[in-house]
């Protein structure tokens, strides 16, 4: 028979489980999307020895090796956050909400693969064919910006399910469920015109992990999410 002590201890534990698992994830993705950001040339004829002699091609490398661990910290926290919901969850927030999660997970790590097998292709004997030849690189760099936006695209749909479902349970502070509210429109619109614009999503997984952490220390018996 499960103890009343037991019990108590993993209700306490689960909100912070989710804002150490959600900040995690905030930390590696925005590392790892500056990282490949500016080590990653546009034309390998541009600068053919950043992939071959130079050591950004490991920096690069390194950025891309982290994504798989973000998107381990990023399933802990959806599972968390959803185990929190409990019997609060209706269907279809459970199907939009798990659903986007796990496609961003999915199409983030095809992206990363996709883009390590592009950098690890071109050797340093490739140097001269990759400065001569570049339409391969090309069309792979393209596969993998589209699948970059996709996966932040999925990512405003989960920044969407995720800002309604702590504005119906009030879970969360206003100014949290409109921001993601706001980030979620520029994710899914305004995400052709910049990037850059996608590393506001784990800065707000990072401020709603900050403030789940906040309300389990200050106030363990309350329900958060």
């Amino acid at each position: 028979m499960t103890s009343p002590i037991g019990i108590e201890q993993s209700a306490l534990r689960t909100p912070r489980s989710a804002a150490f698992a959600g900040m995690i994830f905030a930390l590696l993705t925005l590392a790892s999307l500056v990282t490949v950001h500016f080590a990653l040339p546009h034309v390998p004829a541009d600068s053919a020895d950043l992939l071959t002699t130079s050591p950004q091609r490991e920096l690069l490398l390194i950025g891309l090796s982290l994504i798989p661990f973000a998107a381990v910290a990023f399933l802990w926290f959806v599972g968390v956050v959803r185990d929190r919901i409990g019997d609060r969850e209706d269907r279809f927030f459970s199907t939009v909400f798990l659903g986007s999660g796990l496609l961003f997970v999915a199409v983030l790590l095809v992206g990363e693969a996709v883009t390590a097998g592009m950098v690890m292709n071109l050797k340093p004997s490739d140097a001269a064919t990759a400065a001569v030849a570049p339409d391969w690189w090309a069309a792979t760099r393209n596969i993998s910006t589209e699948l970059l936006e996709a996966a932040l695209q999925m990512a405003g749909v989960f920044t969407t399910a995720t800002a309604t479902l702590l504005w119906r349970t009030r879970a969360a502070p206003r100014w949290l469920t409109l921001s993601g509210t706001v980030l979620s429109v520029l994710l899914l619109f305004a995400l052709y015109l910049t990037q850059w614009i996608g590393l506001l999503f784990p800065a707000w997984i990072f401020a709603l992990s900050l403030y789940i952490l906040i309300v389990a220390r200050r106030d363990p018996d309350r329900s958060m999410i």
